[in-house]
């Protein structure tokens, strides 16, 4: 019971001290109308809604002068300025239907709109004492002039039966929607603070943000209504798409991000590079069956793309934006790059029949280049060897994609086989930050290996390889493990360079003994050659039992330092 009447107190408190009935009286009212006017066209289409509408709005505005003057409300006039903005929306859309029938009266009367909007807009700034800087009314007043402007150019294009024109105008509304609201990077970027009308209840971001955002939002609304108002198939069957709001989304990305980076706000620029996403998602979402988005679809496709790349690579284009804006703060950029990344090898596997996630192509090659070309970059820069790691994986990937790979001269494919070890120690040689240093602890003892291994099993078990390109992968061994030396300059490191130069060594006892094979030994060769090798178990014994084992460490130490003290000379 207790629980209950809390509730009901919670409640009755949030009426109370946010007061949404002006909100929630404006829809009753709106949809009375509707009801009143909808089903008369010729209602509906004499301008009776639109003075209708307007004679609210002045209502609205004349309670929102009295209540903060006599009552100082500021909480109850926040909700009537958002009604009053919706108010604009609707006004604007209560005049479709006359612009497309009658362009000319239609056209005075969405001008006129306009004008109402603007005057009643500044009377409520300076009654109600909001001073709003000008970069902020800029952006509102040009968002008023894209909504009721921008039907009368609608109107004329389907009066002069443009129709190709008329779709890719209904298509870019959120594109020409979204350039006034660029207007409010200048004022995010500005550290003056925005003049509060009532600091007690209205505070940054909700004012004035809030009304660009209810502004969005009812530009986004407006998108999809025009496609029903002057597209042929007013209706469910209309050309609307989410992907048509991915203009908005971007924008207010780059607004986030810019006050995040200015301001030093992690929300807003968590907010930033998350919103991006969102517009990826729109873009991947899919289409619908109807005939008038199949056009659409067909004449992105054949002009720049369709839907999906569209994101993609505006997407992409926002994050290499991001990336350089954001590239001074500590922990975001490696995120981006991994965005970057994430969003280029996207680009890549978004083809021309790409409609929806479904339907990814084979990866283009030559964006994996690009991404692989990149990410080397980056690692030589940053001295960094896991970068330099996915700049091969990339590189691999191009290579496999392109066909380059059979075009290769390896018929006995050897170093295909060995590529991806090849690239590892190479990288591992070259670089030097903390991975880099691990791996050539761990691959110390691998380098010798591989190095024996391809002395004497490469030439019984890869037959077909010619002599020197066993020879060239075993001076390369040889290569890396000097290079090791060199980097570290300890004990172990000679010792596998000296394992690896045996190895090198070595190799040349299989060509000895294919010669040995001809001569007047072959007869008795393999009894001479396993009597050496007991011999040289004997003499491996007798070694250990003289401490050979000692006595090599210390030899290896000072030849060591002797190599150091040469190295240091000799630079």
């Amino acid at each position: 019971m207790n629980s209950s009447a809390s509730s009901i107190k919670g409640i009755s408190h949030f009426l109370y001290s946010q007061n949404p009935f002006y909100l929630i009286g404006t829809l009753v009212i709106l949809f009375g109308l509707q009801q009143c006017l909808g089903k008369e066209p010729q209602l509906a289409a004499s301008g009776m809604l639109s003075t209708m509408l307007a004679g609210y709005t002045l209502l609205l505005a004349g309670v929102a002068i009295v209540i903060v003057r006599w009552g100082n409300l500021w909480d109850d006039v926040r909700t009537i300025l958002l009604v009053v903005v919706l108010l604009f929306y609707m006004l604007s859309v209560s005049l479709d239907v006359q612009v497309l029938e009658q362009p000319e009266s239609g056209s005075f009367l969405l001008g006129a709109g306009l004008l109402f909007s603007l005057v009643l807009s500044e009377f409520l700034f300076r009654q109600l004492r909001l001073q709003l800087p000008l970069a902020y009314r800029l952006a509102f007043y040009l968002s008023l002039a894209v909504l009721f402007l921008y039907p009368i150019a609608l109107a004329w294009i389907s009066f002069y039966r443009w129709y190709q024109l008329r779709t890719w105008a209904l298509g870019s509304f959120s594109i020409v929607a979204a350039w006034p609201l660029l207007a409010l990077v200048p004022a995010v970027r500005s550290r003056a603070p925005v003049p509060m009308p009532c600091r007690a209840t209205w505070k940054a971001p909700y004012y004035p943000w809030s009304l660009f955002v209810f502004l969005t939002i009812g530009m986004g609304m407006r998108a999809w209504w025009l496609t029903i108002s002057f597209d042929p198939t007013k209706g469910a069957g209309n050309c609307f798409q989410p992907y048509f709001l991915i203009p908005l989304v971007l924008v207010w990305a780059i607004i986030l991000i810019e006050g995040g980076v200015v301001q030093h706000s992690r929300w807003a620029l968590r907010a930033g590079l998350l919103l991006p996403w969102l517009a990826l998602a729109l873009g991947y979402a899919g289409s619908g069956n109807s005939t008038a988005d199949a056009l659409f679809v067909g004449e992105l496709r054949r002009t720049i793309g369709t839907p999906p790349q569209l994101a993609a690579w505006s997407v992409l284009a926002f994050q290499g934006w991001a990336f350089w804006r954001t590239s001074h703060l500590v922990g975001v950029h490696r995120w981006q790059e991994l965005a970057f990344t994430v969003l280029a090898v996207l680009a890549c596997f978004t083809g021309e029949r790409t409609i929806y996630w479904r339907s990814l192509a084979m990866p283009n090659s030559a964006g994996l280049a690009i991404v692989a070309a990149g990410w080397i970059a980056n690692a030589w820069r940053l001295n960094c060897s896991y970068r330099a790691l996915l700049a091969a994986v990339f590189g691999g990937l191009y290579l496999s994609t392109s066909g380059a790979i059979g075009q290769l001269s390896d018929p006995q494919g050897f170093w295909r086989l060995h590529a991806p070890v090849l690239i590892v120690l190479a990288l591992v040689a070259v670089f030097q930050d903390r991975l880099a240093q691990r791996l050539r602890r761990l691959m110390l003892s691998t380098v010798p290996t591989l190095a024996l291994a391809a002395a004497i099993v490469y030439p019984w078990w890869f037959g077909d390889v010619p002599a020197v390109v066993l020879a060239a992968w075993l001076g390369y061994l040889l290569l890396i493990a000097v290079r090791f030396w060199q980097l570290d300059r300890y004990v172990p490191q000679l010792t596998a360079a000296l394992l690896t130069l045996a190895s090198n060594g070595a190799l040349w006892i299989w060509p000895a003994g294919a010669w040995l094979s001809t001569s007047w030994l072959a007869a008795g060769l393999p009894y001479l050659t396993a009597g050496l090798l007991v011999v040289a178990a004997g003499l491996a014994i007798s070694l250990l039992k003289m401490g050979i084992v000692e006595h090599g460490r210390n030899w290896l130490r000072i030849f060591n330092e002797h190599l150091q003290w040469s190295q240091v000379e000799s630079s």
